[in-house]
């Protein structure tokens, strides 16, 4: 018997990495190298050192600022929660990253620092065409400027960044449920294995959660509807004009364009499909998709 408890240990040991990273792709930074720590120390909403991507993420936080702002909650409409954290390394999600830079802009608040060499790629692919220009610019500036970096290797990584942003503007780098399915059938294949060590009963049970799971992200998305015109730039591009309010955020987080909202719904963690990532308020959905 404690042979097979040791054997389940290690087997859900196994299928949790599985969940978290299915090639070694998935695991590079924006300059196609090795993801590197975020801080010294486990950054907050992170997996152990790095902000690596992960099913489950709500928020899809995968940029890294090695030391965060005591008032980085409130600049981005998160509340108050960032005071008891300040000077901690960080893993604050896509969307953070570009409000808190629109708000720099348009506000004046001070500049947020986060290190490019601890962002993976997906960043780019769930922040989309759009979006990810932002952050392919910053960290193009910082290959250019890092004064620890040989010259001889700053070329190198400017180029691939600038090829993975490319393939993020035309449309043939995503990061897709592919990895998702992967991860599925070795769910499955673990279920097997543990509904003869413990019981088809409890292995069955598993298998139906995490079959929900996979559905949900799967499944076709029906549009968000339009709760009433919002004043202010949208929260996402940050651009004026034909904002709407689509769930119970208020201030700087209300306004949003749909045609923003619903790129960013496919592109983003599946948990936040049909509610919103900060209120948590579910969206009202269209009947026809």
């Amino acid at each position: 018997m404690a042979c097979r408890c040791l054997f389940v240990t290690f087997a859900v040991a196994d299928l949790n990495g599985a969940f978290k990273s299915s090639s070694a792709l998935e695991i590079h930074n924006v300059y196609g190298e090795p993801l590197v720590a975020c801080g010294a120390g486990s950054p907050g909403s992170g997996d152990g050192d790095f902000c690596t991507p992960r099913l489950g993420d709500r928020g899809a936080h995968h940029v890294c600022v090695p030391s965060l702002s005591a008032s980085f909650s409130a600049n981005t409409g998160q509340g108050s929660w960032s005071t008891g954290f300040g000077g901690r390394p960080w893993c604050i999600c896509v969307w953070a990253y570009l409000h808190h830079r629109g708000r720099e802009v348009r506000d004046g608040i001070d500049r947020l620092s986060i290190n490019c060499s601890a962002v993976p790629w997906q960043a780019l692919a769930v922040a989309g065409p759009v979006s990810s220009k932002l952050l392919c610019d910053e960290c193009a500036a910082a290959a250019w400027g890092d004064p620890t970096l040989a010259e001889s290797v700053k070329p190198l990584r400017a180029s691939n960044l600038a090829r993975t942003c490319q393939q993020v503007q035309d449309g043939t780098l995503t990061w897709s449920t592919d990895s998702n399915v992967s991860s599925f059938i070795l769910l499955l294949i673990f279920t097997l294995l543990l509904s003869q060590l413990i019981g088809f009963v409890v292995a069955s049970d598993f298998l139906v959660d995490a079959s929900k799971r996979l559905l949900s992200t799967l499944a076709p998305l029906r549009p968000v509807m339009s709760c009433g015109p919002a004043e202010g730039p949208c929260r996402i591009c940050h651009d004026e004009g034909a904002c709407v309010a689509v769930c119970a955020c208020k201030g700087s987080m209300r306004a949003v364009h749909l045609s923003c909202l619903e790129a960013w719904r496919r592109r983003g963690p599946s948990s936040g499909r049909n509610q919103c990532e900060v209120c948590r308020e579910h969206y009202r959905l269209s009947k026809a998709g």
